[in-house]
């Protein structure tokens, strides 16, 4: 039953490009619950996410080289979100994903790799 949870929720908020093999998913799923199920641990998530409020005033205070990485399929935290998080940090580069969801797919670590050393390399 927690397996098919899982599968059912990436399926909504994954990479509808680069979709998960569900065999992938399942296993994934039972490591994760046989590691810790701790389910009050998404309640707590969830609450401290409403909690923290807006973290604009963190971003604007950040003056390391940065790159927001965002997929343009997200479901769960639409792109506006990753606009926002760019526009708030000074000179900072936002890079769209097309058909990425709420997750980092395999076919795109390349990608996301080059993102990153070329930001790192500016610091």
């Amino acid at each position: 039953m927690i397996a098919d949870n899982a599968v059912r929720v990436w399926r909504i908020i994954g990479s509808p490009r680069y979709p998960t093999p569900e065999q992938r998913l399942r296993d994934d799923a039972i490591e994760a619950y046989q590691r810790c199920h701790y389910p009050w641990g998404v309640a707590r998530h969830f609450s401290a996410i409403i909690a923290s409020g807006s973290l604009a005033h963190y971003d604007r205070q950040i003056t390391a080289p940065t790159v927001v990485l965002h997929g343009q399929a997200d479901k769960l935290q639409r792109p506006f979100g990753g606009r926002v998080v760019a526009r708030a940090i000074r000179g900072a580069r936002l890079v769209l994903f097309d058909g990425m969801g709420h997750d980092l797919p395999e076919q795109l670590w390349d990608r996301v790799i080059g993102e990153l050393t070329s930001t790192f390399a500016q610091g």
